[in-house]
């Protein structure tokens, strides 16, 4: 498995009520990718349903699907692969009428990306052990968010 054309024709989970599972039903039916799409009700259960076999994938955003296999049986069994169905990104939102806040926060933001320091707390929270039970998300920093960095903007992905 290495992309969605791998999926057709194939048992695939993904967690119920998630922006993936609508996503993935859009995309069966647009594709005719006759994929068994299974919906579990947490990201456990998908992931349990991936590691017992039942399905050969599990759809999810990256993140999460990180997170999960720090739980896994054997996390080395597992990788992530494939094009995100979707980008989606995190933002502030304060009041429409405070341009002179609007200015120090993408000041603080911009400084924080390109100064390097953005960089070093992704890996202090998404690269290295994380206490009180030193899990390592070992979850790569995408060319996308380096962009990003070297280029802070106020823009949305799509």
């Amino acid at each position: 498995m290495k992309d969605f054309p791998d999926l057709k024709d194939r048992n695939v989970v993904t967690t119920a009520g998630t922006t993936d599972e609508r996503l993935l039903v859009k995309m069966n039916g647009e594709k005719a990718m006759n994929m068994n799409l299974i919906s579990a009700k947490d990201h456990g259960q998908s992931f349990l349903i991936l590691e017992t076999g039942r399905a050969v994938a599990f759809v999810m955003d990256e993140p999460l699907l990180y997170g999960e296999l720090t739980k896994a049986k054997s996390a080395n069994d597992w990788t992530v692969v494939g094009t995100p169905l979707q980008t989606e990104n995190y933002a502030c939102m304060f009041r429409k009428d405070d341009p002179s806040f609007k200015t120090l926060a993408d000041g603080v933001i911009a400084d924080l990306m390109t100064s390097g320091r953005a960089e070093q707390l992704y890996k202090k929270w998404f690269q290295s052990p994380i206490p009180p039970r030193n899990i390592n998300l070992n979850y790569p920093l995408s060319a996308d968010m380096k962009d990003l960095y070297a280029h802070p903007n106020d823009k949305a992905f799509q």
